[in-house]
């Protein structure tokens, strides 16, 4: 198990398929299954996306607050906005 710490690769979910990759290797590439697809919480698009802690009204906050416990799936466009 691990903690968030931030969103993106700071995220207990990132922190937790890394220490997976590392302690399996190849075993965790070929064996894993996702169980979210791969669209953005945000614009729909599928897409690579990024763990992101936000509000419970769905707007991402800073890695210095608090953790609100909610998490959506960003593409980087969304993630951030220019």
């Amino acid at each position: 198990m691990r903690k968030s710490h931030g969103s993106g690769p700071k995220h207990a979910l990132t922190l937790g398929v890394v220490a997976s990759i590392e302690k399996l290797g190849d075993d965790f590439g070929n064996t894993r299954k996702w169980l979210a697809e791969e669209i953005c919480d945000i614009c729909k698009k599928e897409t690579k996306f990024y763990p992101v802690r936000v509000t419970a009204h769905g707007e991402p906050i800073n890695d210095s607050d608090e953790d609100q416990g909610v998490t959506a799936f960003m593409c980087s466009s969304c993630r951030n906005p220019s």
